[in-house]
């Protein structure tokens, strides 16, 4: 067991040392930007608001010797998504599979040119296959453990809620590994309702992250809430894609994709100027100086 964790930290320093290689050292298209300044500034992006990323992104990043604040969050997407690799490989592990092949899949894994491409760019998609694959072992370690089955369960209900914070998909998933946990046959039917209280005293527990959007947008819930005393609107300009979207932002600054829509122009050399929704949301200047009104955040790209 011993040689299959150090197999696991190779596995996991390996796939960081490609992807900070690698990594985009600029605010990316779609929703990267987005992701970007609600990290590094602990806001909320649209729904589902995504508070795992967001809250493990920034403190990832916080870490890192890093001063621009898309590099950083995109480092610390780098190393949460990297995660994937020696997780899976315990799982083929732990269902008995050769290491060699263990290895080899949790590699074929973190170098699929979507997962890829989705690791070294601000984006939710590479912690939630993390988080998928974590619930899935902790789901069979339930189901297969004895004593400590109870404990098991608990945890695979809260890596299941944790799941459901970080991306939508969840849904797909949650009913069939919990359901991995929970049966183990029809000689078991009488405890049934036991474990699955337990589960679910662990989902409450891993989906009370989501208070987190309550806390942080204070009175609209999210980018497209109908509730808001301040509203304030962003072009997001995206490589030609040009798409207004209605911000709800009562306290908090958001830093969004923002450059020149042609795609010879990036990446951008300029600022992005984040401001407060009093001043009028957030304005993009090439190389001009601080938008009125101020006050502004000055973010050099």
């Amino acid at each position: 067991m011993r040689r299959d964790w150090l197999v696991a930290a190779g596995l996991y320093l390996a796939t960081v040392a490609v992807y900070l290689r690698t990594l985009c050292a600029w605010v990316y298209v779609e929703g990267s930007g987005e992701l970007i300044g609600a990290a590094w500034w602990l806001g909320t992006p649209h729904p589902t608001g995504y508070p795992l990323y967001v809250l493990l992104a920034r403190s990832v990043a916080l870490l890192l010797p890093i001063a621009s604040p898309a590099a950083a969050v995109n480092g610390a997407t780098a190393l949460l998504s990297a995660g994937a690799a020696p997780v899976f490989y315990l799982l083929l592990r732990q269902r008995a599979l050769p290491r060699a092949s263990a290895a080899s899949a949790a590699c074929l894994l973190v170098s699929g040119r979507t997962f890829w491409s989705q690791a070294v760019v601000a984006e939710v998609y590479g912690l939630f296959v993390l988080v998928s694959v974590l619930l899935l072992a902790v789901c069979l370690k339930a189901r297969d453990a004895g004593s400590s089955r109870g404990r098991w369960l608990l945890l695979s209900g809260y890596v299941g809620g944790l799941a459901a914070t970080c991306h939508l998909q969840a849904v797909l998933l949650l009913p069939s590994a919990l359901g991995v946990a929970l049966w183990r046959g029809r000689k078991h039917l009488v405890g049934l309702a036991g474990d699955t209280s337990r589960l679910l005293v662990g989902g409450a527990g891993g989906a009370s992250l989501l208070l987190y959007l309550l806390v942080r947008n204070d009175i609209g819930p999210g980018s497209t809430g109908a509730v808001s005393v301040q509203r304030a609107s962003c072009t997001i300009t995206s490589r030609g894609l040009f798409i207004r979207l209605p911000l709800s932002c009562p306290r908090h600054r958001f830093c969004w994709r923002l450059w020149p829509g042609s795609a010879g122009n990036w990446p951008p050399s300029g600022r992005l100027f984040c401001c407060p929704p009093a001043s009028g949301g957030l304005r993009w200047r090439g190389a001009g100086t601080v938008p009125s009104p101020s006050p502004c955040s000055v973010l050099p790209l």
